[in-house]
């Protein structure tokens, strides 16, 4: 599955260093070639930059992500890659841990009141003139020996959000997202002849490996701009390029299911890939029986550089439960009650990989050995992994962020206006219910979304006149959820 043209050069010492060569790629996925290309043109705006810290990309097309991103490598620059939906609260968050050089983006910016920082929105005119004035289009000294990226060293920054709300930068080596890319390609089979339509956005683990790091690894194409997640969409740009392999969460199978038999641009696929949450048994069912297009599942979260539980593609079995077994040159444990570490049986699930992150923004960086997962899971004595729920109560939603209980607990807490609140996950959903005075419940979820982000428009809310209780101060249940 390896190709002769490789991006990403390892040395003898393990380091790894971006390579901005000519490469012989299809002539159907000429935006690549043109983006590498271009990348040696955005070196003279990295150049320019005189404040060290990272560069953020928010919200941009795939194609200029790639460009940006490699010159960045070249430098040895850190990248940043932010949701373009933050809050105003998590941008001044961001920028207050991150210290950035640059930020590039096409949405608005709103704490823009650090000087040391260079902002260029490339959708509004100002910006665009600031961009372009910072590249000098410059044959690249082919001399010019790139940075040399070593295994400690944070090259890519992820944030996902806190329990509380605020974001937590993910730190990853090159040498990380270089491995998760390539344990990718060989667990799916991924190669120059696909086109992989994925719907994770960028600044998620499955968004940047699988629309950047795949497409560098083994030139494979993609589409190059985020699709939104109504079906209406999906649907249109799926008519403009069949895809080979769809990345969708639960949610938009769930949506396809009913249709797919009369979704004949569906039948071009080779596989569907479901990820941020489980998929309905009856709806992988459903899809294999009217389309013949297996959906597989598979596991990982942004500590662990993504993948690292999925379906083997010889023995797909649609009604399994079973998120499958560990990928190549990854361990999968449980600590079962009693704090004992075990390779079955029922526990919190650690994960052992090459490719765990480096730490979190403002902590010790260092590299890694596992990761405690926070999920409770039962692997058995053929090592398939089974999916029980997370131990501290939280889900992923459909942009596979994931969504806190206790942020919108604390949350509550500090408003006047709501005098009581019950807040509960179930069947992957987050519940609350609140008593609400002098204020309406459409005024207090905008207030809460504008502090935590639109990711918890996702949450199901209830008006209720009373929250009733034990003599123990617990939460009746049962007669809150009969109202």
């Amino acid at each position: 599955m390896k190709n002769n043209n490789n991006i990403f050069i390892r040395n003898s010492k393990a380091a790894i260093c971006v390579a901005l060569k000519d490469v012989a790629i299809q002539d159907n996925n000429a935006w690549l070639s043109n983006s590498i290309n271009f990348s040696k043109e955005c070196i003279s705006l990295i150049k320019t930059l005189e404040h060290n810290g990272p560069i953020i990309l928010s919200g941009l097309p795939v194609d200029f992500s790639v460009a940006l991103s490699l010159s960045a490598w070249f430098m040895g620059k850190t990248v940043a890659f932010v949701d373009p939906e933050l809050t105003e609260k998590q941008q001044k968050s961001i920028i207050e841990e991150l210290a950035p050089s640059c930020w590039i983006t096409n949405v608005l910016i709103k704490n823009t009141s650090s000087s040391e920082i260079i902002y260029i929105n490339i959708d509004n005119e100002e910006g665009s003139e600031e961009f372009e004035n910072r590249l000098s289009y410059f044959e690249m000294d082919n001399a010019a020996k790139p940075y040399e990226w070593q295994t400690t060293e944070v090259a890519i920054v992820l944030f996902t959000s806190g329990s509380t709300g605020k974001p937590k930068g993910v730190c990853h080596s090159l040498q990380n997202l270089v491995f998760s890319g390539e344990l990718f390609r060989d667990q799916f089979g991924v190669s120059e002849t696909d086109y992989i339509f994925n719907m994770a956005p960028m600044h998620t683990m499955s968004g940047l490996r699988c629309s950047i790091f795949l497409p560098l690894i083994t030139f494979c194409d993609t589409q190059l701009n985020a699709i939104k997640g109504d079906l209406n969409s999906v649907l249109n740009n799926l008519e403009k390029q069949p895809c080979t392999i769809l990345i969708a969460g639960p949610k938009l199978l769930e949506t396809l299911s009913p249709i797919a038999a009369r979704v004949h641009v569906l039948k071009h696929s080779r596989m569907m890939l479901s990820t941020g949450a489980p998929l309905s048994r009856e709806v992988r069912t459903k899809l294999w029986n009217d389309i013949k297009v297996p959906v597989y599942d598979y596991y990982g979260l942004t500590e662990t550089c993504g993948l690292v539980i999925a379906e083997q593609r010889d023995s797909f079995n649609p009604s399994t439960s079973s998120l499958g077994v560990t990928c190549e040159g990854i361990k999968a444990t449980v600590i079962d009650d009693n704090g004992q570490e075990r390779l079955t049986g029922t526990g919190a699930l650690r994960i052992y990989s090459p490719a765990i992150f480096l730490g979190y923004l403002g902590t010790k960086l260092t590299k890694q050995l596992f990761f405690d997962t926070n999920d409770n899971v039962t692997i058995d004595a053929n090592k398939d992994i089974f999916l029980l729920g997370r131990l501290d109560r939280s889900i992923k939603s459909s942009s596979t962020l994931w969504l806190h209980p206790q942020a919108i607990e604390s949350w509550l807490a500090k408003e006047l206006n709501v005098t009581d609140f019950a807040v509960k996950t179930e069947n992957l959903t987050i519940q609350c219910f609140i008593v609400l005075e002098n204020e309406s419940l459409t005024s207090m979820t905008n207030k809460l979304i504008a502090e935590l982000g639109t990711t918890y428009n996702e949450v199901k809310w209830h008006t209720v006149n009373e929250i009733q209780r034990t003599n123990l101060s617990k939460i009746n249940w049962n007669l809150l959820e009969k109202k």
